[in-house]
């Protein structure tokens, strides 16, 4: 992900829905949005915008959910992050596990 371009990322999830619609008629997919971690921060526009494209596209069909695990806030908290504040700890498990 964080060498690729957020265009290049949808493009790819926008190709595995079609073979997994393909295999599966009628299949229900839900993507969890990129979580906003506190590493990097330098990269958080371009999560942003991976964000932003794929709820568009899953907006765009019936079949498709856009599960935002940014939304309200929660998991900008630093304690939810184990030491390299990339990694969930089990309590923010427990907050992302909540909004899915």
């Amino acid at each position: 992900f964080f060498g690729a371009m957020p265009e290049d990322v949808l493009a790819s999830f926008q190709r595995w829905c079609a073979e997994a619609e393909r295999l599966v008629p009628g299949i229900a997919i839900a993507f969890v949005s990129v979580i906003d971690c506190p590493r990097r921060p330098e990269l958080s526009a371009k999560r942003h915008k991976v964000n932003e494209l794929i709820r568009s596209f899953c907006e765009a069909s019936a079949g498709r959910a856009f599960i935002d695990a940014n939304a309200g806030g929660e998991l900008a908290s630093p304690r939810l992050y184990r030491w390299d504040r990339l990694h969930l700890t089990s309590e923010g498990y427990s907050v992302l596990a909540s909004k899915v």
